[in-house]
């Protein structure tokens, strides 16, 4: 267990942790982790708030599957990430049609392996009130859950989305409980508020305890004609995630669906891009290593690229692992960096899609419509097998 691994550890188990500025300092020269570069952050909590029919849903599957196996998507990286996706909003057929929208295309390879690392959880509103679900919390400890999404926050409990009470009581007792525990992301689906100004409608709908208690709030809005934008009302970080425009693609047929980039929102990209190939170059020009501080880089590309675009680039490079960062605001290029082991674009390795095969449902299992009993927590991965047969 490295350091960084120990420091989490610790602060998970342990209730109370106090210590010196200095100590502090060390053990956290780290970047914050993220699953997706400025919406998810490992260990956080978004929120993506929208009007009804705003492809929340969609939007919310698209990245939860994404992450499962670590496929990148708007252009980014993702990290690996076994997911719950606790689904009180929409019918068993209708989640299931979604799903197979979006990844009924991929490569077998991928079916397998997002069949193994996506669960579905359902009739989950009685045990997500004020008591921290004990078939949640197996579930989590179980299979390495690392990002529950929520759909929707409102029908997660049965308290008032308008008493910062009830709301706080939420956020404590279940979200904020299993992040410390279990070192979760959790994503929520939320509504608007009414719309009486502007700055009411860029809040979730209820108590103001909701906006406190997030990390990161992504607006969604359908804009018509099969375009929707994403935009950050809210982060704690100083990564901040460009607004989004997106356009929806579906095959002919009707069988696929896909969000990506209009040519507005590669264009703003490419701009990040640019900044970072122009600091490799003149990394590369000052032999096979070059240490640098960022203060130096901005004299370097004054009048060429504004700080904000160096920034961004400079943490583009260090998880692409181009770059090493000794210290805060130090950088290290080599002319052969070890890259971090991210998740990368290639399918998955066959060998341990295989190895797992075991742990895999069973195929073609079929879900029961009748509800279950009053406090059962029910996860079903069979919902994803066998995508190109009709059951």
């Amino acid at each position: 267990m490295d350091e960084k691994e120990k420091i989490t550890a610790k602060k998970h188990e342990e209730p109370f942790v106090c210590t010196d500025l200095g100590t502090f300092m060390a053990q956290n020269e780290q970047e914050p982790e993220w699953l997706l570069e400025g919406i998810l952050l490992s260990d956080g909590t978004t929120m993506l708030a929208g009007a009804p029919g705003a492809y929340k849903t969609w939007i919310a599957l698209y990245i939860a599957l994404h992450i499962a196996i670590g496929k990148p998507l708007f252009g980014m990286d993702t990290k690996q990430a076994s997911v719950i996706y606790i689904d009180e909003e929409n019918s068993i057929a209708l989640l299931r049609e979604r799903i197979k929208k979006i990844a009924g295309n991929w490569s077998q390879q991928e079916q397998d392996l997002v069949s193994r690392n996506f669960h579905i959880a359902y009739n989950a509103r009685g045990v997500l009130e004020n008591n921290y679900s004990p078939y949640l919390e197996k579930h989590i400890m179980e299979h390495g859950i690392k990002l529950i999404v929520l759909d929707t926050f409102r029908k997660g409990f049965r308290g008032d989305e308008n008493s910062s009470n009830d709301v706080s009581n939420f956020f404590h007792n279940v979200i904020d409980d299993a992040k410390r525990k279990y070192g979760v992301s959790w994503l929520l689906l939320h509504h608007l508020g009414k719309k009486q100004n502007t700055k009411e409608m860029e809040s979730a709908r209820g108590s103001s305890a909701i906006n406190g208690g997030l990390d990161v709030q992504m607006n969604i809005q359908d804009c018509g004609e099969g375009r929707i934008t994403l935009h950050q009302t809210k982060t704690r970080s100083e990564k901040k995630a460009e607004p989004m425009d997106l356009q929806i693609e579906e095959d002919e047929d009707d069988t696929s669906l896909a969000f990506v980039l209009t040519d507005a929102s590669k264009r703003r990209r490419s701009v990040n891009e640019e900044v970072a190939e122009e600091i490799i170059r003149r990394c590369q020009l000052q032999g096979t290593e070059y240490a640098f501080q960022k203060s130096t880089m901005d004299k370097q590309l004054l009048g060429s690229f504004s700080r904000s675009a160096v920034k961004t680039a400079l943490k583009l490079l260090l998880r692409r692992g181009k770059l090493s960062s000794p210290r805060m605001g130090h950088y290290v290029w080599k002319s052969e960096v070890q890259k971090p082991s991210l998740p990368s674009s290639s399918p998955p390795n066959t060998d341990e899609v295989e190895k797992n095969t075991d742990a895999s449902p069973p195929v073609g299992k079929k879900i029961s419509p009748k509800v279950p009993d009053k406090g059962k927590f029910l996860f079903q991965k069979s919902l994803l097998r066998r995508w190109s047969t009709n059951e």
